[in-house]
């Protein structure tokens, strides 16, 4: 059964914070690989690139997955019109002072090189600005807003699906997932709920391949969707608690397959339609196998909480915002020194994070107008925060 009212899904906290502050790391680590990021630093690391290739197909998925769980217990304290007016707040204000604020700042860094000076900065301001086009494209969020994408994309698969998350919180719903869960007491049974994914990517992978392109949005969406579902049922985690050893090999053996076809793109076979069959059957199976296996994780080892923690769930967000351009900036002071690949890129992490919740602490956690554009609750006791800690669950 759900969870109640005031019981809380401490993974889901402890998971939250592993993913936001991991992606710090992910994007350390990109000017030190073979993929044409915003800083390239000559020398590159095998290792690294692994690292990043590896996380990149389910780390931004399972973010839209954990929100989607987020929803569930928000929904269940507040209207839906209440629901939708605080993400609004939550994610639409910091993207756009982000926009307006640090996408600057990042374009002013990539593009002049090591000739920079404070008036050229305040001038490229209103330069980049000016530059910006709207179009109907879905990747130009991403163009102007970096990182920040994630924020404008999740609030309009919130808006669009957010009818569905009212019928299925309705009681003849209710039972059906709960039946569906009693199904999937065979972890097998876990992989029948990414048949929409499957029919999604199979429709659309072939035709619009590029990172953030529609394909990519049906996976957000479905995942979205799969974990409001997942966390409105309790039973479903014995299923994928207890299949751990089908996740994990059906995950090593897709990402391979993955992989494979990946080298392979450059050949041209003979039938392209089957080889986008293919990659979509592998893409499913490797994103749903390995968010699997990290709520597995999550289950097994993280479901614990503690102040540390409950600090740090409520830091996602502004540190979500903030750190990417600090790791442009540091990486641009780091990549011209003369060392080697890792003490850079632990100059390049280490520095980033203790500067980003620097930024954090001391600028944004103790104004009330820093908060409120970063989309923070008012500040509350310590013993409250703990019982909110941004997870949505109350």
């Amino acid at each position: 059964m759900a969870p109640g009212p005031r019981q809380r899904v401490r993974y889901l906290d402890t998971l939250k914070v592993a993913v936001v502050y991991g992606i710090l790391l992910y994007h350390s680590a990109l000017p030190f690989t073979w993929t044409n990021w915003l800083l390239s630093n000559p020398q590159k690391s095998l290792l690294l690139m692994a690292f990043t290739a590896f996380c990149f197909p389910w780390g931004i998925p399972m973010m839209f997955l954990l929100s989607g769980a987020d929803s569930w217990f928000a929904l269940r304290s507040r209207p839906a019109m209440a629901f939708l007016r605080a993400r609004f707040l939550r994610l639409v204000l910091p993207l756009a002072a982000g926009i307006v604020l640090l996408s600057p700042l990042q374009w002013y860094l990539t593009t002049v090189g090591a000739d920079r000076s404070l008036p050229g900065l305040l001038h490229s301001y209103p330069a980049y600005l000016r530059g910006i086009r709207l179009s109907w494209t879905p990747e130009w969020l991403g163009r102007y807003g970096y990182h920040l994408w994630f924020l404008g994309y999740l609030f309009a698969i919130t808006v669009v699906v957010l009818p569905l998350l009212e019928v299925l919180r309705r009681p003849a719903s209710r039972r059906a997932i709960a039946a569906l869960a009693g199904l999937c007491r065979r972890p097998w049974a876990l992989y029948v709920l990414a048949l929409p994914l499957l029919v999604s990517q199979m429709a659309l992978r072939g035709r619009f391949p590029a990172y953030q392109d529609w394909a990519d949005i049906a996976t957000y969406t479905f995942v979205f969707l799969a974990g409001y579902v997942l966390a409105s049922e309790r039973r479903f985690e014995a299923a994928i608690r207890g299949g751990i050893r089908l996740e994990l090999a059906a995950g090593v053996v897709s990402t391979v397959g993955v992989g494979i076809l990946l080298l392979l793109a450059g050949m041209h076979p003979a039938n392209q339609r089957v080889r986008d069959v293919a990659f979509s059957v592998l893409w499913t199976v490797m994103v749903w196998s390995w968010l699997l296996a990290v709520l597995t994780l999550g289950m097994r080892w993280m479901d614990f909480g503690n102040r540390v923690i409950a600090y740090l769930a409520e830091s996602i967000l502004p540190f979500y915002v903030i750190h990417h351009p600090v790791v442009v900036f540091v990486a641009s002071v780091v990549i011209p020194l003369p060392l080697g690949v890792w003490p850079k890129f632990a100059l390049v992490a280490g520095s980033a994070l203790t500067v980003t919740l620097l930024i954090y602490e001391l600028l944004v956690r103790r104004w009330a107008l820093a908060r409120f554009v970063f989309g923070l609750r008012p500040r509350i006791a310590p013993r409250a925060r703990a019982n909110h800690a941004l997870t949505g669950q109350t």
